[in-house]
């Protein structure tokens, strides 16, 4: 009930304190609009033919408060949040990241409850060794769950063991045909900017999202991503809650531009001329683009109830101002 309470003031900090311990105590929580469910905690680690499978990211060990090292960690998510994986897709994606990546670029491969077939590509992928001593960039890491997490869980497994300044954040559908690690990192040099994606997004009120090709957008899409490693410390981007990729990409924007009530907000930033192809011509994820099932509307009252009223967060056809550091938001939703 002190948890209800204080979302209903929209004192984030205190409710998320409260969430931390009620799910120290074993359980999850997930909200919807103004009200919540609890549910199990995450299923225990397991030991596959001598391999570890995380029930929950809090099991990984974080590498977040070491120094960074290397130009960038790219997170390659492999999971059915979008289609079931196919052993030769995957094989073929992790094959184009390890060819176009710079050298000192770390590779994280994280599986959600990955099948025999695909245990095979995840164990040669690793023949490469992660990264191990302080200095040392480059190699691949695996990682598995041990039950199918989401979107959202991966990514924030993923997080916990990134190394480097600037982490790429890509879907399986999201093929590399050249480096990626350069113009997405050139356009995070900007300090205004604070997130950069693929496919782009603006909105009047959270409910209906516009694809925009390139420029500043209130959010970005969830399939290829790229932040900073301090920012996602300091203000805890990823909410495991998210289990599909719909709100995951618009959540993680937020988060990461929000300067506050009346602060001085960043942008998230769609850059459309990336060197990928579009696995199966694999479209972009639109927020709410299609029929919701019960989790994605979770999600969703999960993301506006939070930002609903942040008409102050939203960019573009919403604002005067290109790059709306401090920008009024013209219409109210």
């Amino acid at each position: 009930m002190a948890r209800a309470a204080a979302r209903t003031r929209r004192d984030w900090a205190e409710a998320d304190r409260l969430r931390a311990e009620i799910e120290a105590a074993g359980w999850r929580v997930v909200d919807y609009g103004s009200a919540y469910e609890l549910e199990p905690a995450s299923p225990p680690d397991e030991v596959v033919r001598g391999t570890v499978r995380h029930g929950t990211p809090a099991s990984v060990p974080s590498r977040l408060a070491e120094p960074a090292i290397g130009s960038a960690t790219v997170m390659l998510l492999v999971g059915s949040w979008s289609r079931p994986p196919d052993a030769d897709r995957v094989a073929r994606v992790i094959d184009a990241h390890r060819r176009t990546m710079p050298a000192d670029t770390t590779l994280l491969v994280i599986a959600d409850a990955p099948d025999e077939t695909l245990d095979p590509i995840l164990d040669e992928a690793e023949t490469d060794g992660a990264p191990t001593a302080a200095g040392n960039a480059g190699g691949v890491e695996v990682l598995r769950t041990a039950a199918p997490l989401g979107f959202g869980a991966s990514l924030d497994l993923g997080l916990r063991r990134a190394t480097a300044p600037i982490i790429v954040v890509a879907d399986g559908d999201i093929e590399p045909t050249g480096d990626l690690t350069i113009p997405m990192g050139r356009a995070l040099d900007d300090p205004r900017v604070a997130i950069v994606g693929i496919d782009g997004f603006d909105t009047r009120d959270l409910r209906r999202f516009e694809p925009v090709e390139s420029g500043p957008v209130t959010v970005v899409g969830s399939r290829l991503v790229a932040f900073r490693r301090v920012d996602a410390a300091v203000m805890g981007a990823m909410d495991a809650a998210f289990r599909g990729m719909d709100y995951a990409g618009p959540w993680l924007s937020l988060v990461l531009r929000d300067g506050g009530p009346g602060g001085a907000h960043r942008v998230a930033l769609a850059v459309g001329d990336l060197p990928i192809e579009r696995v199966a011509g694999a479209p972009p994820v639109i927020p709410g683009g299609g029929p919701r099932s019960s989790d994605e509307r979770r999600e969703f009252y999960r993301l506006f109830d939070r930002f609903g009223r942040r008409v102050d967060l939203l960019v573009g056809a919403a604002t005067d101002s290109a790059y709306p550091n401090t920008g009024e938001a013209r219409d109210q939703p």
